[in-house]
Parts: C-alpha cells; structure tokens; sequence
C-alpha cells in the first residue's frame, strides 16, 4: 500500500484497485498507473472562472502554468487542468477584453472550486475606474461589502451611491458563501476637498455575526484599475486590521482626488506609505490615519443596519 499525501488527508491507494479522479468523476485503473501518475492525478485542478461585473459564468478563459506549456481554456466557465505537478505554481488567466490576473498557488492536492485557484475577472475600465473583488470560503455565509466616502456608503441596502463626482455601485451581492462580491467606482480623481470628504474606504463585515472570517482565513480581494490589477490582499496577511470582534475587516482606501491607491491592509500601524506628487513636482510622504477612526462607521449606518438585519432580505442578481 502506497500513501498520497494530499491537502486535507493522506489517502491510501491499494493497488490495483481505482482511483476517481474528483474533478471529472471519471475512474482509473491503478495498476496501468504509478505513483508519480497517481499524484498528478491527486493535484489536478479542476475551478471555476467568473465574470467580476456580474458573478456569472466565464468562458473562454486561457489558463496556463507560468513557464511551461501546460494550458487549457475555459468552457462554460470551469475547467480542469491536468499534468500540474504537486508544489508552488502560478497560474495565469488571459481572456479578450479582460484584464490579466495571475494566481500563485501551493498545489498539494486536490484543487476544487469553491477554492484557491477560482478566479473572478474583471472587464478592462477607464483609468479612473477600480473594481473590488471577494472572495471566500463556504463559511461564513455572508460577507458583504462596504464602499464609503463622505457622506456616501454603497452597500446591500443602498447599491448605488453618487457623491462628490464619484459613483459607486455593489455589482454582485452573495449570500451563500464563496462569492464573488464587486464593487464598482467611477469618477475617481474627481473629488474636491479633504480627505474625510474624498477617501473612498473598503470594507468587509461579516453579516452572520461569527466573528470568524480571521480563523477560518478564506477571505481574500483583489483590486483592478483601468487596465491593471491594482492590489490582492488576504484576510491572514491583515491580522491587524480586523476588528469589532473580528466581524469587520480594513482593507484598503483610495484617494477620490489623486486617483491613486493610499492605504492598504499591509501598512504597519503609523508607518510612512505613500509618496505623493505635490503641484511643484516635488514629492513628500504621508503618514496613513489611525486605523480606527479611517474607518470608523456613523450612527446613521449603525441604525439602518439594526433595523435591516431583523428583517429577512430579498436579493434578486441580475446577469449582464
């Protein structure tokens, strides 16, 4: 009896009975295999590829492994890569009027969707759009989304908001875990005035309550801007800035006058992150707000949150 190791458990593989392979449910003989066969089987892909503006299905996505010639191409937005050997691989998603995304994963096993290598791709904008993007694990149920600039919050209960020449709309709203929830910005660049009036804060609050979106370490986003991804943070590499009993999530700010990205997840508390280019051309260093008051959430929304969450809620997703 040989043992496989894969992600979750170490199988055993009796030879020569079958092995199902898990991502086409199709059977293999084992004794017409060896073992290094066996593993390559076990580190198998097998995802999904979403569209980030509406959370639908994907097709026509090329994916391939960064430095060989392994690759394949969606179809109805799944596919299943075969020959990926067990260790650290990149995979790099490439559809036509998409933007190019890479993923670096650790394969050790079994790839499923609903895991690390799913991908949501987001159309290609105009340089002062950005879209959001989370995803994450089968629990908690429902994390959503917060967009919020001066007076303006975009979240489940109020999906499209207009302010200080900038426009934010939550495209996809998930409730029954892994996602994709987007939120879409315009007009970034545009906005006059202080910081309080003009930075745009993303946030992550976990709906359920469970105070466990840090412990069971799935949620991860990624930023796209104009032609580029901007950003990609997981939840583990932002310990400290999740908060209010671990419901609530920091994840980055944009700055709605210079069009550019101010904080981030991984800046350590007070430290200097960002060069700015002052009207002379010179360029000096800001330090980022206090974490807690960058984020801090108003009464008003607090309010509107209590009322809304004895109530049950009624989401319709409209596919563009």
């Amino acid at each position: 009896m040989h043992t496989v190791t894969t992600e979750d458990v170490a199988v055993p593989v009796l030879l020569p009975h079958r092995i199902n392979s898990r991502c086409k449910n199709h059977f293999f003989d084992a004794d017409q295999l060896d073992l290094v066969s066996i593993m390559t089987l076990l580190t198998m892909p097998c995802v999904e590829c979403k569209n980030a503006r509406s959370g639908s299905w994907l097709p026509g996505v090329r994916i391939s492994v960064e430095g060989t010639g392994n690759a394949v191409t969606s179809a109805m937005g799944i596919f299943t890569l075969g020959g990926v050997q067990a260790g650290t691989v990149t995979l790099i998603y490439e559809n036509a009027g998409y933007i190019k995304t890479t993923s670096t994963l650790n394969v050790n096993g079994n790839v499923r969707s609903g895991g690390v290598a799913d991908i949501s791709m987001s159309p290609t904008m105009a340089s002062d759009e950005w879209r959001a993007v989370v995803k994450w694990g089968r629990t908690p149920s429902d994390l959503d989304t917060y967009g919020r600039w001066g007076t303006s919050t975009v979240w489940y209960a109020g999906r499209r908001k207009q302010n200080s020449g900038m426009t934010g709309r939550l495209e996809v709203d998930q409730t029954r875990g892994y996602g994709p929830e987007t939120l879409h910005l315009s007009g970034v660049g545009s906005c006059r005035g202080s910081s309080s009036k003009c930075d745009v804060k993303y946030q992550i609050n976990d709906y359920t309550r469970t105070s466990s979106m840090l412990s069971k370490g799935d949620a991860e986003v990624t930023l796209y801007n104009g032609d580029h991804v901007a950003g990609h943070w997981k939840i583990t590499d932002c310990p400290h800035t999740v908060r209010n009993s671990g419901n609530w999530w920091d994840v980055f700010t944009i700055d709605g006058k210079t069009n550019q990205l101010k904080w981030t997840c991984l800046s350590a508390p007070g430290a200097l992150i960002q060069t700015n280019q002052t009207s002379n051309g010179t360029s000096h260093l800001q330090k980022p707000h206090d974490t807690e008051s960058l984020f801090r959430y108003n009464a008003d929304d607090l309010h509107k949150r209590s009322a809304l969450a004895v109530q049950p809620r009624l989401r319709i997703r409209t596919i563009t």
